[in-house]
């Protein structure tokens, strides 16, 4: 139970240091804990940021496909006033586009894992996502370090 409310804590950008302090304290092992106690000061700042900072990711990435002109008029004037984002009212048919949506949609679902599996299908997706995707590797680590711990008998 501590291990999950660790995690619900760290998911939601709280602070968790009373229960890792106490989890740390019930180990007969010290050492299997400093790891998690590393990757606890890297902070998961939850899925409301990371759902902002993916959205403009995807809008920056939108607009680089659309501006095929960089020195145009629509490019320089209109542009970088508009939103730009996948409609879900049309059919898709690009691919780029449908893993998108499902990025989006795993997002929302908080199914972090799958989003991220998604992404990484994406061609240069380290540097089109690159902070919402650092905030994924960051919570996909310190949660499957807990998950080790709780296999390991905690």
């Amino acid at each position: 139970k501590i291990i999950k409310l660790i995690l619900l804590k760290y998911e939601n950008n709280l602070i968790f240091d009373q229960e890792l302090e106490y989890l740390k304290t019930t180990l007969s092992q010290k050492n299997k804990i400093e790891k998690l106690l590393v990757l606890s000061t890297k902070k998961f700042k939850g899925y409301d940021y990371l759902n902002s900072i993916f959205n403009k990711e995807l809008i920056s990435y939108l607009k680089k496909i659309i501006n095929k002109k960089p020195d145009s008029f629509f490019s320089k004037i209109i542009l970088p006033y508009i939103e730009v984002s996948p409609s879900s009212e049309n059919k898709l048919n690009d691919d780029l586009i449908l893993k998108i949506k499902e990025i989006k949609i795993n997002l929302d679902n908080r199914d972090i894992e799958n989003a991220f599996k998604i992404m990484k299908n994406i061609n240069d997706y380290e540097n089109i996502f690159k902070l919402s995707s650092n905030e994924i590797i960051k919570y996909l680590d310190f949660k499957n370090e807990l998950i080790r711990l709780k296999w390991c008998g905690i």
